[in-house]
């Protein structure tokens, strides 16, 4: 062979090892330059913005409405979680029921909300129950069954009655509320 083959051969080596020592280490840095994933959490893997849930009766007759104007949704978890959660549920004659708090969690079916932080329900007044306001500090609302109960204290408005009790369950259709254990009650009328 010819000294100027063995030179091209020769520069044509050195030239592709420096190409693979360059990608090689590019390769490298952009590794060790990429974030871990590990001792991180992981992201939602969707989130709702503005979200509205619409239960109609049989009748086409609106049941109740759920409002959230955030919410995400765990890889893995059965559960969505929501903040600011409404709720807007229409019981027998015009009852409307008005549930309100700063965060919840809601079931992958959709047919209970857990509302956490805050919590105040407002019953409207119909002719023979008095209009409420009940707070506590969380609630499960039961969509499907139209019931609602604290086991954590509530304190009960209605009128010029106050009332407290450490559970509550409330049919949300009826309009009833019964209050359990510890019940205290006090007229602020006079």
């Amino acid at each position: 062979m010819s000294r100027t083959i063995i030179r091209r051969l020769t520069l044509i080596a050195v030239v592709m090892a420096i190409i693979i020592q360059l990608t090689w280490q590019s390769l490298h840095e952009q590794k060790s330059a990429a974030p871990s994933d590990e001792g991180t959490e992981p992201g939602p893997d969707y989130t709702l913005h503005d979200a509205r849930l619409i239960q109609f009766d049989e009748n086409g007759r609106r049941v109740y409405t759920a409002f959230f104007p955030y919410a995400e949704h765990y890889l893995g978890e059965d559960r969505t979680h929501i903040t600011k959660p409404q709720v807007e549920y229409l019981g027998e004659s015009p009852l409307l029921w008005q549930l309100k708090a700063n965060h919840g969690v809601i079931d992958h079916a959709m047919s209970q909300i857990l509302m956490r932080e805050a919590v105040q329900v407002d019953r409207s007044g119909i002719a023979d129950q008095q209009p409420l306001v009940i707070q506590m500090p969380s609630v499960l609302v039961d969509l499907d069954r139209h019931i609602a109960s604290c086991l954590e204290g509530v304190h009960v408005e209605t009128g010029p009655y106050q009332l407290t009790a450490i559970e509550m369950i409330a049919d949300i259709q009826s309009g009833d509320v019964e209050l359990r254990r510890k019940v205290r009650g006090w007229y602020t009328g006079l």
